[in-house]
């Protein structure tokens, strides 16, 4: 009966669209956040790095679903493993994945790059905000640690042609690639951390300065601190593909499963979601900045009813003490000439009589 693997490349395929599905919706977002802001040129940079690296992904991601189809019509006709490898290992397909691993890389350091434009763009709205040395640490870090990865990736197996050498891979039964290469992925997953861990610390020192209230401030933390996901996944994939065996000293590994793939395309592309969405949900601040500034409207138009409603009240306790006041001299004057009158009378009669 053949049919070989389908149910797994099915449920990569599936679990493949959702996280295709989630990355091409939360693009937008960012753009619906920021409407109308007024943009300067670090904002547009760091527009510009998001829409670079969402293009690459959602580029890359929409061309592999044929490839992922092809794959499950192969296996349905397929009776062994080998056979699978054999039709879909061609030299393409090595140069293919030699190309995914560049542009992950690529795609991964444009959305730090959109972090750190962003976070200047940040200190120069705000005036009472300086930048520290950690950020030009940061600044400098991002595009040489790119730089570090990429030189790794192609001198790890050297020629670099030893990648799509098809007579070796099925002479040896060995593949030189630097997505299995433990050499390539430990220099990735440390530097990948580190620039999250630099990005995550930027902007510790001026989230206390900013006017909130404290649940606020514990919002605009959580948007910050969602990108601790992104380095979650870069553990994680480095982790599961180490214990899978995944990867090899020497830079390559037995290609016995098309399953390593699976793990391998999966995990990168989950990384890549979380990092797009670390990046799209600091967005998310004008909202919680609008809701603070209709709370503090609000307040001081409840303080303003306050003091209308207690001025008011006082000009009604005035008027009704100046109202009492005119009586009381109204009586004093009443009870005054009926004293004049006495005094008249009897002053008349010789007598001085007061009343």
């Amino acid at each position: 009966m053949p049919g070989v693997g389908v149910g797994s490349a099915r449920t990569f395929l599936v679990c493949f669209l959702v996280m295709l599905i989630v990355a091409t919706l939360f693009a937008p977002l960012r753009f619906y956040f920021l409407r109308g802001e007024k943009r300067r040129a670090f904002g547009y940079l760091s527009d510009s790095c998001f829409v670079f690296g969402m293009s690459l992904l959602l580029g890359i991601g929409y061309s592999m679903i044929p490839v992922i189809v092809e794959e499950i019509r192969i296996r349905r006709h397929a009776h062994k493993e080998e056979e699978v490898i054999v039709r879909l290992t061609t030299v393409d397909t090595l140069k293919a994945l030699l190309c995914f691993h560049i542009i992950t890389v690529t795609i991964m350091w444009s959305f730090k790059m959109g972090f750190m434009f962003f976070y200047a763009a940040l200190y120069e709205s705000t005036k009472t905000m300086k930048k520290n040395a950690l950020y030009y640490v940061s600044f400098c870090f991002m595009p040489l640690s790119y730089v570090a990865v990429l030189l790794v990736s192609f001198l790890d197996c050297r020629p670099l042609s030893l990648t799509w050498d098809l007579e070796r891979l099925f002479m040896t039964g060995q593949t030189c690639t630097p997505i299995h290469s433990r050499n390539v992925n430990i220099v990735y997953v440390v530097l990948a951390i580190t620039s999250d861990i630099l990005l995550l610390c930027i902007p510790l020192h001026f989230l206390g300065s900013l006017k909130l209230t404290s649940p606020e401030k514990r919002g605009v933390g959580f948007v910050f601190f969602f990108g601790t996901l992104s380095i979650s996944a870069a553990v994680a994939r480095f982790t599961i593909l180490s214990t899978r065996h995944t990867y090899d000293v020497n830079g390559g590994g037995a290609i016995a499963s098309f399953d390593k793939y699976y793990w391998a395309t999966g995990l990168a592309f989950l990384e890549i979601t979380m990092a797009e969405i670390a990046f799209v949900l600091p967005a998310m601040r004008k909202v919680v900045f609008a809701r603070g500034e209709r709370r503090q409207r609000m307040r001081i138009e409840s303080a303003r009813r306050d003091e209308i409603a207690g001025w008011r009240e006082a000009t009604r306790s005035r008027t009704v003490a100046s109202a009492h006041a005119d009586h009381d001299d109204g009586d004093r004057l009443v009870h005054g000439g009926n004293t004049g009158a006495h005094v008249g009378v009897r002053g008349g009669l010789g007598t001085f009589y007061w009343t």
